[in-house]
């Protein structure tokens, strides 16, 4: 989803009205590095649970 909104444009740097960014917020380790990196290519595939993947 975080891939899908950073490709249409979401402004990642915005912040909610305590002062706090989606990286201030996030504490899952592979959308912190997708949004700390701006590449969604580097941890798209490693986003994807196992129950998701297609064989």
């Amino acid at each position: 989803m975080v891939s899908v909104l950073i490709e249409r444009g979401a402004d990642i740097t915005l912040k909610n009205k305590r002062g706090y960014s989606v990286v201030d917020m996030s504490d899952n380790p592979d959308i912190l590095d997708l949004l700390k990196s701006g590449s969604i290519d580097d941890v798209e595939e490693s986003s994807v649970r196992p129950e998701q993947a297609q064989t």
